[in-house]
Order: C-alpha cells, then sequence, then structure tokens
C-alpha cells in the first residue's frame, strides 16, 4: 500500500467499536479498536473518579468531627466552629465533584477525553478538601494550621482547659482564660488582666 499522510485520508462521520484508530508513539504506529480505546479511557476515569470520592468522604468525616469539637467549647473559640464550616462546604464540594466525575464515568463512551479532564478536576477538588481537612497538600498558604484537624484541635484545647475555669457563685458569672478573669454581672462583662 502507497504511503498516505492521515491528513489526506477522507473523514469519517460515525465510528463503531470495531473501528481502527492510529496511536502514534514517537517512535512506532500502532493500531486499537475504539471500543478498546473507550475502555481504557472509562476505566481510567472510574478509578479516579473512586479515588475522588474516597477523599471526599474522608474530607466530609474530618469536617463531622471539626464540628462536633467545636460545638462543646468555650464561646472564644468561634473562629474554629467557622473553619470546621468551610471544610464541610470544602467537603460537599469535593462529593459534587466526585458524583459529577462518576456521572461523567457513566457516560464517557464516546466522551473519554471529557471524561478524563473532569476525573483531574475532581482529584484537585479531592486535594483540596483534603487540605481544608488535615493540611499537608502544598495547595493552600498555612493549610496546616487552616484546617479541620487543627481547629478540632483548638477546640479540644479550649474544650478540656476553658470551660473547668468557669464558675457561677452569687448569680455572677466568673471565667478565667489564659490568665484573664472575665466577670458577667447585671449583663455587664468586666476583664481583669
Amino acid at each position: 500500500m502507497a504511503e498516505i499522510k492521515i491528513s489526506d485520508l477522507p473523514a469519517l462521520t460515525s465510528v463503531t467499536d470495531s473501528h481502527l484508530l492510529a496511536v502514534d508513539t514517537g517512535t512506532k504506529t500502532y493500531k486499537i479498536t475504539v471500543g478498546n480505546y473507550n475502555l481504557t479511557a472509562t476505566t481510567t476515569a472510574r478509578q479516579y473518579a473512586e479515588a475522588a470520592a474516597t477523599s471526599a468522604g474522608t474530607a466530609s468525616t474530618k469536617a463531622t468531627q471539626a464540628s462536633n469539637s467545636a460545638d462543646q467549647a468555650y464561646a472564644a473559640v468561634a473562629t474554629a466552629g467557622e473553619k470546621a464550616t468551610q471544610a464541610a462546604n470544602s467537603a460537599t464540594n469535593a462529593a459534587t465533584s466526585a458524583s459529577n466525575a462518576q456521572t461523567h464515568e457513566q457516560n464517557s463512551y464516546g466522551y473519554s477525553q471529557s471524561s478524563l479532564q473532569h476525573a483531574g478536576e475532581a482529584q484537585d477538588y479531592a486535594t483540596l478538601s483534603r487540605s481544608w481537612a488535615e493540611g499537608g497538600t502544598g495547595t493552600r498558604e498555612n493549610e496546616d494550621i487552616d484546617n479541620s484537624e487543627y481547629w478540632a484541635g483548638v477546640s479540644r484545647y479550649y474544650a478540656d482547659n476553658v470551660i473547668p475555669s468557669v464558675m457561677i457563685a452569687n448569680n455572677r458569672l466568673y471565667a478565667k482564660i489564659d490568665n484573664i478573669s472575665f466577670l458577667v454581672s447585671n449583663n455587664r462583662l468586666y476583664v481583669k488582666a
């Protein structure tokens, strides 16, 4: 057969699983059926989607634990609750992305390149979720001290160390936090350093 450039071949408007595709590795040209190409792309997309779903589940668990710890902490650690809510939102976003990636995987017949792109995005969201849940991904500034796990620890510290320092006597509330004394009396807050 005479050598013909791929660009000189006639166009084909529809394909079946048995049609062949050319794959050029740079040193050699191979053939693959459309069915095998789609199966490979679908399997890869499924693996990315399952990994993203696992990461999202882990992040969601971490966010729930942080939220529960924040509920038990003294009002001085309200910031920890806000950070736990942010982590829960990130986990929800990652779960949504994982779900979207799985939906694209199920419909990936004929759309394999699109599925691979969405799986990559789901992995990015999973990494971001892990960053908000426990840090250690290198994707956000200060992520090792601005994450659910860190704020849960802060919550536990205040729950263990602040709440025992609160006393009520003579219809007055006395509290001591980090060597600062507080008194609530007659609807007023007094601070003694």
